[in-house]
């Protein structure tokens, strides 16, 4: 729920139960809380909120609310947490390339190291033929 839809509902409903103010501002609150949150009290007449006996109604909503806003902390930390993942699976692929270059690398050096042990082999074996 929106932060003013819910700083609305919080007015209407203080408004409506509220013996200090005069009934035609307690009647326009509740008339506020049914067209703003029909759902939930649609069917409570204007009587009973303006008496306070919307105690379960307000209860139902207040759950909602707070069950929407679990939901939503939720959602915002699997978000979170995918960034995280991409980023970690983007330094891996990263790491992989350099591992396979360096891999690379070494199989060249390793090659050349290879080659001249044979020719020095070979020379050495001409020097001493001869």
């Amino acid at each position: 729920m929106p932060k003013m839809k819910l700083l609305n509902w919080i007015y209407y409903i203080g408004s409506a139960v509220n013996l200090n103010k005069p009934m035609g501002e307690r009647k326009k609150a509740v008339e506020g809380l049914k067209s703003n949150i029909l759902h939930t009290f649609k069917n409570i007449s204007d009587e009973s909120i303006l008496a306070g006996k919307a105690a379960d109604s307000y209860q139902r909503l207040s759950n909602a609310i707070l069950a929407s806003a679990k939901a939503r902390a939720v959602q915002d930390r699997l978000v979170e947490q995918a960034k995280q993942k991409l980023d970690l699976e983007d330094q891996l692929a990263e790491k992989e390339e350099k591992r396979a270059k360096l891999e690379s690398a070494r199989d060249q050096m390793k090659a050349q190291y290879e080659s001249s042990q044979r020719r020095l082999w070979i020379q050495l074996e001409t020097c001493m033929g001869s």
